[in-house]
């Protein structure tokens, strides 16, 4: 959409359902997930990867209240949080091993530097490797405080994180 009068300037019809996004600017990608499938468009809407998504207990396809998607601009994989489950998937499509957690996922973001998914639930907040081993953990110190959004700031070397009441920052290790 321009900015200056709103017209929209391009659009991928066969998104339709899409419910998040990510985009990989490395690689000239965007990816989206919706109605139960991941899809890679190149910038000229062209689909590249399209991946039915492996259902997880006790999800609807309709609730879009607990996903979030991010790449990891190194490789080009891209991580999908739907409800419990952590889900990665290579540039290509293929299906990594996936990650069922104790709480509904809130955010995702990705710390480069170190290869690290950060991920958010209510009350807990976890970086994992890519062989979805935890390598740091942040106590939010107040257990009724909801983690409502997180985000790395690469130029910082810090990890953002926001809460229902304030907005705290924290070194990469999580201190």
């Amino acid at each position: 959409v321009a900015t200056t009068d709103g017209i929209v300037l391009f659009e991928i019809p066969s998104a339709v359902g899409t419910r998040v996004v990510a985009v990989d600017p490395q690689r000239g990608v965007l990816w989206a997930y919706g109605a139960g499938y991941l899809s890679a468009f190149d910038f000229a809407g062209t689909v590249r990867v399209r991946v039915l998504v492996p259902a997880s207990a006790g999800t609807s396809e309709d609730d879009d209240t607990h996903l979030a998607l991010i790449v990891d601009t190194t490789d080009g994989s891209v991580w999908l949080g739907r409800h419990k489950t952590l889900y990665h998937f290579s540039a290509d499509g293929t299906v990594r091993p996936a990650l069922s957690l104790a709480d509904k996922i809130q955010a995702l973001t990705f710390d480069s530097k170190r290869q690290w998914l950060w991920v958010s639930t209510e009350h807990n907040l976890a970086a994992y490797d890519s062989l979805l081993a935890i390598v740091a953990v942040i106590d939010p110190n107040d257990k009724k405080k909801d983690l409502r959004d997180i985000a790395f700031d690469h130029f910082l070397d810090q990890l953002w994180v926001a809460t229902e009441k304030e907005l705290r920052r924290y070194d990469a290790s999580g201190t």
